[in-house]
């Protein structure tokens, strides 16, 4: 029947897969995942950074409220996740890819130009959200796009290894400056 959905078997899918290999495209996606891994740990970490830059006498910040200011991104991190895997199952992941740029690139260039700390806060959240949304879906990409033989290696290369390169980047120019 021309009105029954067409659908492969995942098994089938992942013999297509494996007899492809690993190739151009897997190189090309996993290099950017790994970007988008690494700018995204940086961004995590550089309120710390710039804690010490901040206008904190002016905006009225104390100690006390570092903690607060500091985990607006990763509760911006935790709600993007969440809604994500959600979105990214009704919409596609490469929408929420486009998202997570369209938010990401001017949240973190304006959080870096604000006025008050009430922008910042909400711009830093901001950042966490699209955080959020673009690292579970590389994850899940890069899952469904490798072969089995490579899959934990180049799934792992996003999480464990690009982010902690991103947020020790960041940390050590902190450390410099």
């Amino acid at each position: 029947d021309n009105d029954e959905e067409s659908t492969l078997d995942p098994a089938d899918i992942n013999v297509q897969i494996d007899e492809i290999g690993f190739g151009k495209f897997h190189v090309i996606a996993a290099t950017t995942f790994i970007l988008f891994a690494m700018s995204d740990g940086m961004e995590l970490v550089v309120t710390n950074v710039a804690w010490r830059d901040l206008p904190r006498e002016e905006w009225n910040m104390d100690n006390s409220f570092r903690a607060f200011f500091v985990s607006l991104s990763f509760a911006g991190f935790l709600f993007g996740a969440f809604v994500g895997g959600f979105a990214g199952d009704i919409y596609g992941r490469r929408a929420i890819l486009f998202t997570h740029g369209v938010i990401f690139i001017p949240a973190s260039i304006l959080s870096g130009l604000s006025q008050d700390k009430y922008s910042l806060m909400v711009l830093r959240f901001c950042v966490g959200v699209s955080m959020g949304l673009v690292l579970p879906t590389c994850v899940s990409l890069m899952t469904e796009f490798s072969p089995s033989q490579y899959r934990a290696r180049s799934v792992v290369l996003i999480p464990g290894i690009a982010y902690c390169i991103g947020q020790a980047a960041v940390l050590f120019v902190g450390i410099c400056l």
